[in-house]
Formats: structure tokens, sequence, C-alpha cells
């Protein structure tokens, strides 16, 4: 698998909190996701060049950003430091999701 996007990290961000029972340090998240898309130790390391930053998580905090400004995770406000939360939008967006690839599947095997 390919390094991902900050799209492509949205629903696996989504995914991976709700299976850590709603909510989750960041921390905890990271390695996580890094697991599901297959990153190398080099990856996860990688520094952007103007920053010096972590760019595997400042790719995560981004797509963060965006489900935040989306309303599918709680902001800090609600969330409380060093904690990420999904909203109740979030959960019904990946039982839409779970649905639609229920569907799709459904439609193949007949």
């Amino acid at each position: 698998m390919s390094y991902p996007t900050q799209e492509e990290i949205e629903l696996p961000l989504l995914e991976v909190i709700a299976n850590l029972g709603g909510s989750s340090p960041p921390s905890k998240i990271y390695e996580l996701l890094a697991e599901y898309f297959a990153l190398s130790s080099n990856e996860m390391i990688e520094k952007t060049g103007v920053t010096g930053a972590n760019k595997w998580e400042t790719d995560v905090r981004f797509a963060r950003a965006k489900l935040i400004e989306e309303g599918y995770l709680e902001p800090i406000s609600v969330s409380g430091r060093n904690n990420w939360a999904i909203s109740a939008n979030g959960r019904e967006l990946l039982q839409e999701t779970d649905e639609i690839v229920q569907e799709i599947y459904d439609a193949n095997a007949e």
C-alpha cells in the first residue's frame, strides 16, 4: 500500500477511534493507523522539510481537523485535551458506509 493522502486517512481514522471505544489519545491512533496503512518505520518518522515536524502525525492531524470541521469528530472543547473522540455524526457515517459496502457485496454475490 502506498503512503495515504489526507483524504484516504479520514474514514480509517473514524473507524480506529470507534473501535477504541469512541475516544483515544492521539498516540494510540497514530500507531493503529500506521498499522492499517502498513507504513514502514521510515514513513512513520519522516520529517517535513519546512518545519521538521513528523509528516505522518501532521497528515493525520490535518485529516482530523477536516473531520472536526465536517462534524464527524468532536472538537477539543468536547473531547478534551490529548483525546480524540468520534461524534454521533461520525458513528452515523460509519454505519452508512458499512451498509453501502454490504449492499455492494450482496449485489456481487448474486
